[in-house]
């Protein structure tokens, strides 16, 4: 593979890795030719989540190389936690009918989805931050870090997130959240005027 000054350390490297080969086909003229153009499919079948179902109609003999397993390895730093955060994490406050005084009942969820293939990454995280748990949905390829407990999420995750601050637009929505987890660590949410005023909200990845 040769040395790399910034190497990927999930499976996403396998993707490069699969691409960089294809660049070469092309490189050397392949994708001029019947069978190089099968090649590339061939590659193009283990990338990412592998062909669409125009493409399999279009390609009936299509093998898929064998996908690159790369193996975890040790989160590098901080910074790099939240930098995969504000590309792949999400903030959300739920607000649902409560047994409580006021009828509401809110939660903060704080969660980091990837493809299964990164499960042990994300397990990995339940370490590195020393909270929260992985989630693996019936029958979908996605997993997800998720941290639900507000101790965790007011004494953990926004001191993180204080220290080694999210980027771009999702940073406001981690604003809002950490807003509505000062209120509910407070207790305001057991009061109505408060309770009614937290408004449901969920951050893209």
């Amino acid at each position: 593979m040769g040395a790399y000054k910034y190497n990927l350390i999930t499976q996403k490297q396998a993707d490069y890795l699969l691409f960089k080969e294809i660049v070469m086909l092309m490189e050397q003229g392949e994708h001029l030719k019947e069978e190089g153009i099968q090649a590339i499919i061939n590659i193009r079948a283990s990338l990412n989540l592998g062909l669409s179902e125009v493409q399999k109609v279009n390609f009936p003999n299509t093998i898929p190389v064998i996908r690159p397993c790369i193996p975890l390895t040790e989160i590098p730093h901080p910074e790099w936690v939240a930098g995969f955060i504000t590309g792949e994490g999400c903030f959300f406050i739920k607000v649902n009918k409560g047994r409580n005084k006021v009828g509401v009942g809110v939660q903060l969820v704080f969660q980091v989805a990837q493809h299964i293939r990164d499960e042990l990454l994300l397990k990995s995280f339940i370490a590195f931050f020393k909270c929260g748990h992985y989630i693996k949905p019936l029958n979908q390829e996605w997993g997800y870090f998720q941290c639900t407990k507000l101790s965790d999420n007011y004494n953990i995750i926004i001191p993180f997130c204080s220290q080694y601050p999210i980027r771009g637009v999702k940073a406001k929505d981690l604003l809002d959240w950490v807003k509505a987890t000062e209120l509910i660590n407070k207790g305001e949410h057991l009061t109505t005027d408060y309770a009614r005023n937290i408004p449901e909200m969920e951050s893209a990845p």
